[in-house]
């Protein structure tokens, strides 16, 4: 296989070129229409091209060819403004993935950014932009590709997440805008190495609105009033590696091992494990109850149960152990304890970040989780500093009698928090009508509740949402 790359034009030969690729591969790369370009764009922009509107900008169609066929392409836009390129997409036809011709896509267009960055008196571009799809936002089964996979394809290539909440405005009037989206950045200039001054994004989220996105005056944008307004109350934006991101920090590694039932090796591991972080009292459960949990799930469509040990990294013991369920709009969380040498190396936050992977691959419609903690305790303290906020009622945990059962009527007055999967920013507001019905769900699926608006939980947290 001989790649070539060819930078289009808009010259005949190339448009058709260009409309065979769009057949061939673009429509099946984006399925969400929100997030499709139009083919008579595309053919716009690269004339709009020759005629000089870009300036010192620049707009790139780059196919990657081996022979006639077009086995890949980058779209992507050069912004004189803040020196940086952005790749609107980069994809590689999927009988070819993992021949490296991404990469060497990738590099081309890198190369042609270099190219429009010497022309107006620069070394070379500062930073490669990227959007993504935010794994903890669209699920697997509604992506093209993994989207952890592709984040981590990304995070080899050098690329972060740029740690503020970016919204994709609207590519027309009958599009919405796209909140599910990433922007990831990977820095070349030695001063972009870790953080990003708030000025330049903005520039740079203005440069792609107005030159990629061909809104005129992104200024009067609602979607970009609210990130520019985000981003003035920053001293710095952080690049966090993508693959910390979705908790794969080579830093802190983390391997997970599921349990499926008592005759596992590591049931009784964990299990002893969980009875030394919590010893018996009002919010314990017997170590039985773990296997219980099991047999519900194995019985309940709607419920997925995992029970997992937790070690630094194959082979090695297991020093950790975390158990949540996942129900049709949200996980719930059990228990989670850590043992030395997990405990205080920042291995919690990797934890649940593994934990929401696997709630959304469990449930695509799932958006938040919930957890439960004893107030004022150090677990509510590691929640709360992991994203998790109070929700704001009084929440009565039902009463445990056994190993085995449940109870509808008063337990101990603990703290409910939740947490919307992925990153919040701070905006985890949550409506009384939809803690009220997920309520419902888990005093039925966790706790076996058969009445759950019976419940004293129930009629307590109904009374006094917002009351707090």
């Amino acid at each position: 296989m001989n790649i070539v790359f060819k930078d289009l034009s808009d010259e005949p030969e190339e448009l058709d070129r260009l409309s065979r690729f769009y057949d061939e591969l673009y429509i099946a790369g984006f399925p969400d229409p929100d997030e499709r370009e139009s083919l008579a764009n595309m053919k716009r922009y690269l004339k709009l091209r020759r005629d000089g509107w870009y300036g010192p900008n620049n707009y790139h169609i780059i196919l990657a060819l081996d022979g006639d066929r077009t086995v890949g392409a980058s779209v992507s836009d050069y912004l004189a403004t803040p020196n940086c390129g952005i790749i609107e997409f980069l994809l590689v036809a999927e009988a070819l993935w993992g021949k490296g011709i991404g990469r060497k896509l990738h590099e081309a267009t890198i190369s042609a950014f270099d190219g429009d960055a010497r022309r107006i008196g620069h070394k070379g571009v500062d930073a490669i932009v990227i959007e993504l799809n935010d794994p903890f936002r669209v699920p697997p089964q509604e992506d093209n590709y993994d989207p952890f996979e592709r984040a981590m394809i990304w995070d080899r290539w050098g690329y972060g997440r740029l740690c503020f909440p970016y919204v994709q405005p609207a590519l027309s009037a009958d599009q919405e805008p796209v909140a599910c989206l990433l922007l990831g950045m990977k820095p070349i200039a030695a001063e972009l190495k870790d953080e990003v001054p708030p000025g330049t994004v903005c520039d740079v989220v203005a440069g792609y609105m107005r030159w990629a996105m061909r809104i005129d005056e992104p200024e009067l944008d609602p979607t970009f009033v609210a990130m520019r307004q985000f981003l003035s109350k920053l001293s710095v934006v952080r690049i966090e590696p993508l693959s910390v991101y979705i908790g794969r920090d080579p830093v802190r590694p983390l391997t997970t091992k599921p349990i499926k039932g008592v005759l596992d090796p590591d049931f009784k591991t964990a299990t002893d494990l969980y009875a030394r972080a919590f010893p018996p009292g009002p919010t314990a459960i017997d170590v039985r109850m773990f296997e219980q949990a099991i047999k519900w799930a194995d019985a309940e469509a709607d419920l997925d149960y995992h029970l997992w040990a937790l070690a630094e990294a194959p082979g090695r013991p297991i020093a950790g152990m975390i158990s949540f369920f996942v129900m049709p709009r949200f996980g719930f969380g059990g228990y989670m304890a850590l043992e030395p040498p997990l405990k205080g190396t920042g291995r919690a936050r990797v934890a649940m970040k593994r934990v929401e992977e696997q709630i959304i691959r469990d449930q695509p419609e799932a958006q938040r989780q919930y957890i439960e903690c004893v107030p004022n305790s150090p677990e509510e303290a590691v929640f709360k500093s992991l994203g998790f906020s109070p929700v704001p009622v009084r929440y009565y945990q039902p009463p445990i009698f056994d190993e085995e059962r449940f109870g509808s009527g008063r337990g101990p007055q603990i703290t409910a928090l939740t947490k919307r999967l992925g990153c919040d920013y701070g905006d985890v507001a949550i409506l009384p009508q939809d803690f009220l019905r997920d309520l419902k769900v888990w005093l039925a699926q966790v706790y076996r509740i058969a009445d759950p608006e019976a419940s004293e939980t129930f009629k307590i947290a109904q009374s006094t949402f917002g009351a707090r």
